[in-house]
């Protein structure tokens, strides 16, 4: 099946860029007041999620519980959509941090040729490693812990790992195996032949 690739104008695409922005905003607002009615029927009854979700079956308990953090002031509504590494952990921290943090840029330690300096990171074009070296349990991490978390990395990946040698080792004529390991028949007939001399 081919697909018509539709060209616009100039003037049609920003036209529609504004739509577009306006009914994101128009959502946004719908995500407050959404999470303003959730809160007040979970407050009347704790099995109101079981309600919904019988009702609205493509509803998960996850997407309630998020509708439910922006009723509650907990969660930005922009945030709530937003999976990438740095907003996910974005979103653990109090509501102050997250209206900060959306906008402006993470001071992130990083290191040089001419050791550690600073660089700006926005939340939403963090890596992983750098949304687990910035941000832990619920808040930013302090450019002193960002240094301790590189050198706790970089001491980790140089760390040689262990050689177990064999998956399985003869003592007193039994077998002991290393958990996971699988044997071919032929290395199996090897084994026997090992443990009975």
């Amino acid at each position: 099946m081919k697909t018509e690739i539709k060209v616009m104008s100039d003037d049609e695409q920003q036209r529609k860029i504004a739509e577009f922005i306006q009914a994101f905003q128009d959502g946004i607002e719908s995500w407050k007041q959404a999470g303003a009615i959730l809160v007040e029927l979970v407050e009347a009854d704790l099995h109101v999620y079981d309600y919904i979700t019988q009702r609205a079956p493509a509803m998960t308990a996850g997407m309630l519980q998020t509708i439910e953090r922006v009723g509650r002031g907990q969660l930005l509504p922009t945030l709530a959509m937003d999976s990438s590494p740095g907003g996910i952990k974005l979103k653990g921290l109090p509501l102050s941090a997250q209206t900060k943090y959306e906008t402006e840029p993470v001071p992130m330690v990083v290191e040089t040729d001419n050791g550690p300096d600073i660089l700006l990171v926005q939340v939403k074009n963090m890596t992983q490693k750098q949304a687990r070296q910035a941000f832990t349990n619920g808040r930013l991490r302090t450019e002193g812990e960002q240094r301790a978390k590189l050198i706790e990395d970089r001491s980790n990946a140089a760390r040689p790992v262990k050689d177990i040698g064999k998956p399985w080792k003869i003592v007193n004529g039994k077998l002991h195996v290393v958990s996971g390991v699988t044997f071919s028949a032929g290395e199996l007939a090897s084994i026997l032949a090992q443990i009975s001399k």
